[in-house]
């Protein structure tokens, strides 16, 4: 007969079982609690923040509009029972809902002083947007036709707000200038109006 191995006992942990909204309300008590805890807790959680790629905001900006499907549009537009849904409506709002996180994260970005990440997020917008207008044959596009142009302007206008360092205009600048050619002068100018 074999000898059976002792099992051990499995500790079980916490925040393995525990959801989002209670791992933050932890780090809210923690924090609270301990003021070297609170900076230890900032610094880390900034740490983790810092590391925004512009070219995969880009890429995700661009693969999430390219997921916006017209059967979508057609599906939610049409006569309805409390009225009229227009099509090109429809696809307007499908547009700013699939740019709002991004939005979310340059405006969180700003609003944490980390500036160099907030201009990351907001190039890759940018740069999402423009290549979703020029490189993408989704038939999507047809009933949100200006949508593109007109989210590159506004992301363009409220990164404007925002910034006051000199360096972040001429990096913009020159990103636009070699990244977004169809639209650079006129982004440039927008710019430009900041200094």
């Amino acid at each position: 007969m074999a000898k059976k191995t002792p099992r051990k006992k499995r500790k079980s942990n916490t925040l393995d079982s525990i959801s989002g909204t209670d791992a933050m309300e932890v780090l809210r008590i923690l924090a609270n609690r301990d003021k070297e805890l609170s900076k230890e807790i900032d610094a880390i959680a900034k740490d983790i923040l810092a590391d925004v790629s512009l070219d995969e905001v880009a890429d995700c900006v661009q693969a999430e509009l390219e997921s916006l499907v017209v059967e979508d549009v057609w599906d939610r537009s049409g006569a309805r029972r409390d009225g009229y849904v227009d099509p090109g409506e429809t696809a307007w709002q499908m547009f700013e809902v699939a740019l709002e996180p991004f939005r979310e994260d340059m405006l969180k970005y700003q609003q944490l002083l980390m500036l160099e990440q907030a201009e990351a997020v907001c190039l890759g917008i940018l740069k999402g947007v423009y290549d979703f207008q020029w490189n993408s044959e989704t038939e999507f596009k047809d009933w949100a036709v200006d949508a593109p142009a007109e989210y590159f302007w506004t992301y363009l206008e409220e990164w404007k707000q925002h910034c006051k360092q000199r360096s972040s205009v001429a990096r913009i600048e020159q990103f636009l200038t070699e990244n977004c050619l169809e639209w650079s002068e006129r982004a440039v100018r927008t710019v430009r109006s900041q200094r």
